[in-house]
């Protein structure tokens, strides 16, 4: 729900950040941060230590850039 409501509160000044996590928490939300314009950051999928939140949020095709958590700042 946070990603939906950031995406149609903020729309192109919207940014996902997926870090470490279980399961699919975030996926339907970054599809919704990127259908209105805002940037997607995931986290290095090699980095995490659970790398299943960034792998899901990967496999939608919407992700701006997988990097490394100390990167995403400068992005």
């Amino acid at each position: 729900m946070f990603f939906r409501s950031l995406a149609e509160t903020h729309g192109l000044n919207a940014a996902a950040v997926v870090l470490s996590g279980t399961g699919a928490d975030g996926t339907m939300g970054v599809k919704r941060v990127k259908e209105h314009g805002g940037l997607v950051l995931v986290q290095d999928p090699a980095e995490a230590e659970y790398d299943a939140m960034p792998r899901h949020a990967l496999a939608t095709g919407v992700v701006d850039a997988a990097l490394p958590v100390a990167e995403m700042p400068r992005r």
